[in-house]
């Protein structure tokens, strides 16, 4: 082991000065006597705040009233040392159960000024009188359960003296918890150390509060992106659970906020997570030091298993038999403080990483805790230092912590370079190759190693296929150079091919200005691609071009069927291949496009696959056959907002034109005629109803072709 270093030792001294000798005043006033207390004048001149404690007279099972009064004129009183519990105390009965006055006669020096008191909640409601009239309360003071209610509030009132000599009546009344009585000092003195002291002590804990809340926050963010990093969890929880207890149990801040928060609550608050902070506290330094030799099992187990029980037994039970467990909490927290601090000091001297910084950091917590410990027991008079102790001991865990994530970024930095350098040297030759085929399909075979694709691979899936073209492009091509043809050609796929990708789709080839791209997840997404793409394109006529070609109309064939997909070639060149009549569907709907004046044909195969069909405006359009399956499918015309000619026309007419079409294939060209008529008179622009118009004519007149029927193409 290696030993503590001279400097460190003399930084240890400068603390300790620093922490006792700066803040401390160890001169005490007298207490009171036989109920009488005089104050000093040295207190008044310097500002400094006195503790009422001492003999107070003690009128057991008496309140505030006629009946006291008399028992005080009687001089029928008894003394007792506050501030302390009436348990061992009390005249008659065993417990903390019961209700009594107090009485004090205080002396002031100077009657002519005003005094401020600090009075602390007892236990667990209470009056507090000065010279009979009652400046201060908290709860209900009751005889009994029914009557009496508990409430924990620091008050903080002024009086101007009659005279020298003031008299205090504190009732208090306790029927919830296990210990009763006058049990916290009332602290007596000039506006200056009563109000402004407290106002700054409260402003440094409403600080270390904001601090610790934004420390918890911080490291919980930590912990969400970084799972395994247990010691920024528990630190969170660590520094969540104080800031409670400092808003909830510390100068009862929480009362402001919410008058009628639960005093039971409270209680359940101030029992449960000591003993869960200590389990924190060891939690964090098992992850900070992992080693079983630094926080042994049977201490992180016993610790936690003590706890939940002890958790679950404050829960479930009442205030008035949990409180009777106080002693029990007190020396598990102080048994496991100990072995805490015993396993800081083993790692410092071990001088393992970032040990110093736990271990200074808790020094200055324990002299902070012993200060104001020792300084809540009236050793001397100090100004409370832990608040600055707590926020030196999370700021010191935070900067260990910080550096942790430093170091372990650092070395994921070096590590990424490192990766960064191998990548770009695999997706160079990777990049090139991805271009020619699609890297998806090639997955699609589920070989963990794309480089073991070979011949003869192949997979039976069903996928939605989408076929596009530019209308009217071999006319487009002749009025361009080459490479006027493939400048506008790649500025074309420029736009398109990023919608395919981003809708789950992938390119399976390119034919010209043909593509066929396969999406595997569900229709909608090929129907979505398509969608955009028309809008995409719509602003892309609008915008200025490097090439001389106009606006431009596409047209896009989507079908929903059963694809096999596989490798293909010879030793030296293989390819991907799609084998199935889906993609002679697509792009034979596609094609039909131009006739119809559609901007999207899908088939009722694909429709159907759509989980709200219905969200996407169609009507039906027409019939055809596969040749080779002798199936006929159904096909409709998906109407594109925005981009449709007389979109809403067409939804107004969709009835309409959909009987029309039942009609027309059904042999009843009369009816189908005078049905498209109607179409066409609201919507002139409807080309579909226009061509369907024609042949109905056509066929009044000399009746149907020769095997005329459904997926017939006149």
């Amino acid at each position: 082991m290696g030993k503590i270093k001279p400097l460190q030792s003399f930084l240890l001294i400068v603390i300790s000065i620093l922490f006792f000798g700066n803040s401390c005043d160890f001169k005490k006033a007298k207490d009171a006597e036989k109920g009488y207390f005089e104050i000093p004048d040295s207190y008044i001149q310097k500002h400094k705040k006195i503790s009422l404690n001492g003999e107070w007279e003690y009128y057991w099972n008496e309140l505030y009233g006629e009946s006291l009064f008399q028992k005080i004129e009687e001089n029928k009183r008894a003394y007792v040392k506050v501030p302390s519990s009436w348990n061992s105390s009390r005249p008659e009965g065993e417990g903390g159960d019961g209700y009594a006055s107090f009485r004090l006669v205080v002396k002031v020096p100077d009657p002519n000024i005003r005094y401020y008191l600090r009075v602390q909640p007892a236990t667990s409601a209470y009056e507090l009188y000065i010279n009979r009239q009652k400046i201060a309360y908290s709860g209900v003071v009751g005889t009994d359960e029914l009557s009496a209610k508990p409430k924990y509030q620091i008050q903080y009132v002024s009086f101007q003296p009659e005279s020298y000599e003031q008299e205090i009546i504190y009732v208090v009344s306790n029927f919830h918890h296990a210990r009763g009585g006058y049990r916290k000092p009332i602290e007596m003195g000039t506006k200056e150390v009563i109000q402004n002291e407290s106002l700054m002590y409260s402003a440094g804990e409403v600080f270390v509060f904001g601090a610790m809340l934004t420390m918890a926050l911080y490291q919980l963010t930590v912990f969400f992106f970084r799972r395994q990093e247990k010691s920024s969890l528990f630190f969170a929880f660590f520094c969540l659970f104080t800031g409670i207890r400092l808003v909830v149990l510390d100068n009862f801040y929480i009362i402001y906020a919410f008058p009628d928060f639960s005093w039971n609550w409270m209680q359940v608050l101030d029992y449960t997570s000591a003993p869960l902070l200590v389990c924190f506290f060891l939690s964090y330094l098992r992850s900070l030091f992992p080693g079983k030799s630094e926080v042994p099992d049977w201490m992180l187990k016993f610790c936690w298993s003590f706890s939940i029980v002890y958790v679950l037994f404050v829960i479930l039970t009442d205030p008035k038999l949990f409180t009777t467990t106080n002693i029990i909490s007190q020396v598990f927290i102080l048994f496991f403080s100990v072995c805490s601090f015993y396993v800081i000091l083993r790692i410092y001297r071990q001088r393992k990483r970032d040990s110093s910084l736990v271990f200074y950091g808790s020094l200055i917590l324990m002299l902070g805790s012993t200060h104001d410990l020792m300084a809540g027991n009236y050793w001397f008079q100090a100004q409370p230092l832990m608040p600055f102790s707590l926020f030196v001991f999370f700021l010191f865990q935070s900067i260990l912590l910080a550096r942790r994530n430093a170091r372990f970024y650092s070395s994921m930095d070096t590590l990424t370079t490192e990766l960064i350098e191998v990548n770009n040297r695999l997706e160079s030759s990777n990049q090139v190759y991805s271009k020619f085929v699609p890297l998806r399909l090639i997955q699609l075979f589920s070989k963990k190693d794309e480089s073991k694709v070979k011949r003869g691979d192949f997979i039976v899936k069903h996928m939605s296929v989408l076929s596009s073209d530019i209308r009217d492009f071999t006319a487009i091509s002749e009025t361009l150079s080459p490479e006027e043809t493939f400048l506008f050609l790649n500025d074309y796929l420029r736009q398109v091919g990023p919608i395919i990708r981003s809708h789950n789709g992938f390119i399976e080839k390119y034919v010209g200005d043909a593509i066929f791209a396969l999406f595997e997840k569900q229709p909608e997404d090929a129907l979505s691609a398509a969608i955009q793409m028309h809008k995409t394109i719509d602003k892309w006529n609008k915008a200025k071009h490097n090439h001389r070609v106009g606006e431009i109309q596409i047209g896009v064939g989507i079908h929903f069927g059963e694809l096999m997909l596989g490798i293909v070639g010879e030793e030296q060149r293989i390819e991907s291949a799609v084998l199935s009549d889906s993609m002679g569907v697509a792009n034979s709907l596609e094609s039909m496009t131009k006739k119809y004046g559609a901007k999207i044909i899908l088939s009722l195969d694909a429709l159907l696959e759509l989980k709200e069909p219905d969200s996407y405006p169609h009507r039906l359009l027409d019939f055809i056959k596969i040749p080779a399956k002798q199936k006929l499918i159904g096909i409709a015309q998906v109407l594109v907002e925005g981009v449709e000619e007389s979109f809403s026309l067409k939804i107004q007419t969709k009835e309409q034109f959909e009987e029309s079409v039942n009609l027309f294939w059904d042999g009843d060209f009369g009816a189908a005629e005078l049905g498209f008529s109607k179409v066409l008179e609201r919507d002139p622009s409807d080309k579909a109803a226009l061509l369907y118009l024609e042949r109905a004519k056509l066929y009044v007149q000399n009746g149907p072709p020769p095997g005329f029927g459904k997926g017939f193409l006149a």
